[in-house]
């Protein structure tokens, strides 16, 4: 995927988009781990709904143990058991 700009747009909206392009290539094709976001508990997380396919980690999901969850667009799921948060 690559954005374009007009050739009227402003050097600072080509160097938006010329950012923009380098970021989408970073995500499209990663040379490196990839960060995710990390919630101090299952309280914090937002709407599964928001999140349909996403991956993040929590501090807690249970008697002190940390995590990853996921969303199946419904609800939020631990990842090692698949149980409802």
């Amino acid at each position: 995927m690559t954005l374009r700009i007009g050739a009227a747009a402003s050097a600072e909206m080509r160097d938006l988009v010329s950012q923009l392009n380098a970021a989408l290539i970073r995500l499209e094709n990663p040379v490196a781990p990839t960060r995710i976001v990390s919630f101090a508990n299952v309280a914090s997380k937002p709407p599964a709904s928001l999140w349909k396919d996403c991956i993040a980690r929590c501090e807690d999901v249970g008697g002190g143990t940390q995590g990853l969850i996921y969303s199946d667009g419904t609800n939020w799921r631990r990842a090692d058991t698949n149980a409802t948060l």
